[in-house]
This record gives C-alpha cells, structure tokens and sequence, in this order.
C-alpha cells in the first residue's frame, strides 16, 4: 500500500489540483509500513497471551500520538501534525 500510494501521489494531487498533496501523501503513506511492523509485534505478543504488553503499548502508541500531534500543531506545522498524530 505504501508503495501504491507513493507511485499515484502525483495523479491523486492532479485531480484534485493541489500541488501540496504528494509531499504529504508520500508522508501520509509512511504509516502504512510502520502500522504493519507495529501489527507484527502484537501479533506475537497475544500468541504469547501477554495481552499486558499489548495494552501498555497500544496505551503509550495512542499517548504519543496524541502528544506528537499537538506539539506539531502547536509548533505550526499545520496539515502536518495531523499525519504525526497516527504515525
């Protein structure tokens, strides 16, 4: 998906006449890769029935999240502290 994405940033901002848009779909796709790399460890983690582990960390991804977001926001980096805040 990331790299789908990646190749159809310029068609996707063409249509929407935005010259923005690929910067921050390129961005934006990034997060594909790391969802997929976060799923593998918790995958590993509830075989293992450490559903501990799985809590803390959907806990402290979702609280840094959060925090990336609103420094970003507040930094003024506009558009992109929204693709931090998932990432």
């Amino acid at each position: 998906m990331t790299l789908l994405v990646l190749l159809c940033s310029p068609l996707i901002a063409g249509f929407f006449g935005d010259n923005r848009l690929p910067s921050l779909l390129m961005l934006a796709s990034s997060t594909f890769f790391i969802t997929a790399l976060g799923q593998q460890v918790r995958m590993t983690a509830e075989k293992a029935l450490e559903f501990r582990l799985v809590v803390l960390t959907e806990v402290v991804s979702a609280a840094l999240g959060f925090a990336a977001a609103v420094t970003a926001a507040y930094a003024g980096w506009g558009v992109y502290s929204l693709i931090w805040g998932p990432s």
